[in-house]
C-alpha cells in the first residue's frame, strides 16, 4: 500500500507534465538563431549606430564643397529723427529716411587651404562606421553564443526525457514479469520492491527534467519571441561540420578590430589638431541685389537690381586657440596611447585565448568522432539483443535489462556529443563569426 501511494502521488504531481504520445512541433537551431537574430534588441541597437555612422560619413563628404547660401530681407524703415542721409556709429549705419527696401545676396565661402583636416574628418567619420561595424558582429556572436548555450540545454534536457520515457516502459515491461513470477513463487517480494522504487524515482526525475524543460524554454521564448509548449515540442539534434580550423588571424576578431580604429580615429584627430595650427586660407565671393521706394512697399520690389559683387581671399590666425590647442594635442596623444594599449592587450589575450582553442578543437574533434562511432556500436548491440529476445534466443527479463543499461550508455553518448558540438561551435564563434 506504501509503495502504491507513492506512485500515485508522483503520477498526480506529473501528470500536468507528462509529454503526450506524439511530438508535433519542431525545434531547430537555425530557426530559433535565426529568430533570436531578428529580434535581438542588442543587435538591432548596434545597427542602428552602424547606420547613424554611416549618415555621419555622408555629412562629412560636403566638407570638401564650398559653403553656399542665399540670404532676402524685407524692412520698412521709419525715421524718428528730422535729419536725412546716412549716420554710422561703431560699425552700425543708421538711415535717416524712412523708406521700404529689399535685399539679397548670395555667399559662397570655400577653404582654399585647409591642409587635408576635411580629408581626415571624413576618413575619422569612416574608420568610426568601421568600428561600428566590428560592434555589430561582436553584439551577433553574443547571441549566437547565448542562444547556443540555451538551445543545448534544451536538447539535453529533451534527450533525457525521450530516453527516460524508453527506459521507463521497460522498467514497467520487468516489473510485470517479475510480478507475475513473483506470485508464481519463483521470486522473492524484495527484488518487485527495489524495481517499484526504481520507478519511482525515475518518474520524480522526469518531472525535474520537464520542469527545467519549461524553465529554459521561456528563456528561449526572452530571445526569439516565440511561446513554445513543451508537451508539443520535438527538439532537433545539432547538425554542425567541422573540418579542420582555418587559420586565425586575431585582426579579424571585431573586439580587436574595434581598438585598432579607435587608435587610428586618435591618430587621425591629432594630425588635424597639430595642422590646425597653421593660418587658414579661404576664398569668399557676395552677389548682391538692392531695391527701396520712399512709399510704397510693393513697389520697393520692383525697383530690386543688381547691386554690386564681392570676391576675395581672407586669412585668420588663431593665436588664443593655438595655446589652448597644445593640451588638447597632449591630451588627444594620450588617449591614442590609452587606446593603443588597449589594442595590445587584447592581441595578447587573442594570442593566448586562440592558441588553447586551436588545440581544443582538435581534441574535441577526434573525440566527436570517437563518441559517434561508440555511439553507433551501442545502438547496434541494442538492435540485436531486442531481435534476440523477440526471437525466444535470450531470457526477455535478462534481455530488457541489458537493452535498459545501453538506453542509458546511449543517453550519456548523445549528451556528450551535444556537448563537444556546442563546444565546438563556440570556439568557430570565437574564432571565425557567427553562422
Amino acid at each position: 500500500m506504501f509503495m502504491k501511494s507513492i506512485f500515485a502521488v508522483v503520477i498526480v504531481f506529473c501528470l500536468f507534465l507528462s509529454p503526450k504520445a506524439s511530438f508535433s512541433e519542431a525545434l531547430s537551431y537555425d530557426k530559433v538563431l535565426s529568430d533570436a537574430m531578428n529580434r535581438s534588441r542588442k543587435l538591432a541597437g548596434a545597427r542602428l549606430d552602424q547606420e547613424i555612422k554611416g549618415f555621419v560619413v555622408r555629412e562629412s563628404r560636403y566638407l570638401r564643397y564650398p559653403e553656399l547660401s542665399f540670404k532676402f530681407y524685407s524692412e520698412q524703415v521709419n525715421d524718428l529723427s528730422d535729419d536725412s542721409g546716412l549716420t554710422s556709429v561703431g560699425g552700425t549705419v543708421f538711415s535717416e529716411d524712412s523708406k521700404f527696401q529689399n535685399t539679397a545676396y548670395a555667399d559662397v565661402n570655400y577653404n582654399l587651404v585647409d591642409y587635408g583636416i576635411a580629408g581626415k574628418q571624413i576618413a575619422i567619420a569612416e574608420m568610426d562606421e568601421t568600428a561600428a561595424a566590428a560592434l555589430v558582429d561582436q553584439a551577433g556572436m553574443d547571441v549566437e553564443t547565448a542562444v547556443l548555450d540555451l538551445y543545448s540545454s534544451i536538447l539535453s534536457l529533451y534527450l533525457d526525457i525521450r530516453y527516460g520515457q524508453r527506459v521507463l516502459d521497460l522498467t514497467d515491461r520487468m516489473n510485470t514479469m517479475r510480478k507475475r513470477t513473483g506470485a508464481a513463487g519463483i521470486s522473492d517480494r524484495l527484488s518487485v520492491l527495489d524495481r517499484d522504487i526504481e520507478r519511482a524515482g525515475l518518474l520524480d526525475r522526469m518531472c525535474e527534467f520537464r520542469f527545467e524543460l519549461s524553465l529554459r524554454l521561456k528563456d528561449l521564448t526572452f530571445y526569439t519571441g516565440v511561446s513554445y509548449d513543451p508537451d508539443s515540442l520535438e527538439v532537433s539534434p545539432l547538425a554542425f561540420d567541422f573540418g579542420g580550423m582555418k587559420e586565425i588571424d586575431y585582426r579579424k576578431n571585431p573586439e580587436y578590430r574595434y581598438y585598432e580604429y579607435q587608435v587610428r580615429i586618435k591618430d587621425a584627430e591629432a594630425a588635424i589638431e597639430k595642422k590646425r595650427f597653421y593660418p587658414g586660407v579661404g576664398l569668399y565671393l557676395r552677389y548682391s541685389f538692392y531695391g527701396m521706394d520712399d512709399h510704397d512697399y510693393f513697389k520697393s520690389f520692383e525697383e530690386v537690381r543688381e547691386k554690386n559683387f564681392t570676391a576675395g581671399i581672407y586669412t585668420s590666425i588663431p593665436l588664443m586657440e593655438n595655446l589652448k590647442r597644445r593640451h588638447t594635442l597632449s591630451r588627444i596623444r594620450s588617449e591614442m596611447m590609452k587606446a593603443k594599449e588597449a589594442m595590445e592587450e587584447k592581441y595578447d589575450e587573442l594570442k593566448t585565448t586562440f592558441g588553447k582553442l586551436e588545440t581544443r578543437y582538435a581534441f574535441y574533434v577526434k573525440d566527436l568522432d570517437n563518441k559517434k562511432e561508440l555511439l553507433s556500436l551501442v545502438r547496434e548491440k541494442s538492435q540485436m539483443i531486442k531481435r534476440l529476445t523477440d526471437a525466444k534466443l535470450m531470457d526477455q527479463e535478462k534481455g530488457l535489462e541489458q537493452e535498459s543499461s545501453l538506453l542509458q550508455q546511449e543517453l550519456e553518448l548523445e549528451k556528450k556529443i551535444v556537448e563537444r558540438m556546442t563546444a565546438l561551435r563556440h570556439i568557430l564563434i570565437q574564432t571565425e563569426g557567427v553562422m
